[in-house]
């Protein structure tokens, strides 16, 4: 640029002194490179400082996307009924001793009272074992009522043992809104799949119940915690990669501490999917049973299949001291997949 301002000097302005070729020439160049550059630095600290306030906003995003995902509802108390008289146990033994009726509908196991109100009364039981005088800070029954309607009995007999009209739900989503409301007090969650007279058996009996509260009610309360309900997520199949690496970083998890991956609802590519994931980010899970598979077990799925797998995995916490995945479809004629972590602890907020 200074040679193009000398030339410039010499042959336009017909300057005739090393002076003039200075004032001339090389002066101005240099005051217009000066210009330029200038313009130059401001724009590159311009987007430096953008560059930094983008990671910046991005950091905040991530911990604001954490905390949201952190946020866990305390279970305080969980009963289940199931086929097996092991209960999940049964499923978590040797693999070749994992009961297997895929196609079979099977009654409860060790059941001698098939009464909903003696169900009942034997669940009142268990949890006032697990959560003494919970009763006096139940203020709610959620009862997980079939697409077709629910059971005037089943809310009936809900109503005669605590003292609570149940509020049917048809879907898990209905206990979304607690996750971000501090709630006082104990909510019961109760699935009643039991056959009714005169009607197809086509899904194996289960009932389940389950005590919840916000984990600050718990805190306060000294409430002993059996496990972290975390929330239900949607989950893309094709893009299950994905949705698992943002499940593990947003509830800061490691694969080692992952090691019970549960199904249900879903056909042998949604498995094959997670076998391959597990392959490429180096995830150990049980290699002679990676994949613990529900409908496997206890035959063919129902409107409640997701619901009364939170109450297996919470039962499976309990039996192994770690934590639990589950994935599956919330309802057999949709396409949606969800997930949900089940941890042995409270995530720390």
């Amino acid at each position: 640029m200074a040679v193009a301002g000398i030339f410039f000097s010499l042959f336009t302005l017909n300057v005739t002194s090393y002076f003039e070729v200075m004032i001339y020439g090389i002066l101005p160049v240099g005051l217009l490179w000066m210009c330029f550059m200038g313009v130059s630095i401001n724009r590159y600290q311009q987007s430096l400082n953008d560059v930094l306030i983008w990671n910046e906003e991005k950091e905040i995003t991530k911990k604001h996307w954490q905390r949201w995902s952190r946020r866990q509802l305390a279970i305080v108390g969980n009963v289940i009924f199931t086929p097996e008289q092991k209960g999940m146990g049964a499923l978590l033994g040797e693999p070749e001793n994992v009961p297997a009726y895929p196609c079979k509908a099977r009654p409860l196991a060790d059941v001698t009272h098939h009464s909903v109100a003696s169900l009942l009364a034997d669940i009142h039981v268990r949890l006032e074992e697990q959560c003494s005088d919970y009763h006096h800070m139940l203020h709610a029954v959620y009862l997980f009522s079939s697409s077709t309607g629910g059971d005037e009995k089943t809310e009936y007999a809900v109503f005669q043992q605590w003292g609570l009209f149940p509020e049917p739900f048809t879907s898990i989503d209905a206990i979304s809104p607690l996750f971000d409301n501090d709630f006082d007090g104990l909510i019961l969650v109760l699935c009643a799949q039991l056959w009714q007279e005169g009607n197809e058996k086509r899904e194996s009996e289960f009932v389940s119940a389950q005590l919840i509260s916000s984990s600050l009610f718990a805190q306060q309360n000294s409430i002993p915690v059996f496990a972290g309900l975390g929330r239900v997520m949607p989950l893309d199949p094709e893009g299950i990669a994905y949705n698992m690496d943002i499940l593990l970083e947003y509830n800061q998890l490691q694969f080692n501490e992952l090691h019970h991956v549960w199904v249900t609802q879903t056909d042998e590519t949604l498995v094959a999917n997670i076998m391959q994931y597990a392959d490429q980010r180096q995830w150990q899970l049980p290699k002679r049973l990676p994949v613990h598979l529900i409908d496997h077990s206890f035959g063919p799925a129902s409107d409640m299949a997701f619901p009364l797998a939170l109450a297996m995995l919470t039962d499976a916490v309990n039996i192994t001291g770690q934590d639990q995945l589950i994935i599956g479809r919330t309802l057999p004629q949709t396409k949606t997949m969800q997930l949900c972590l089940i941890t042995e602890k409270l995530f720390s907020e």
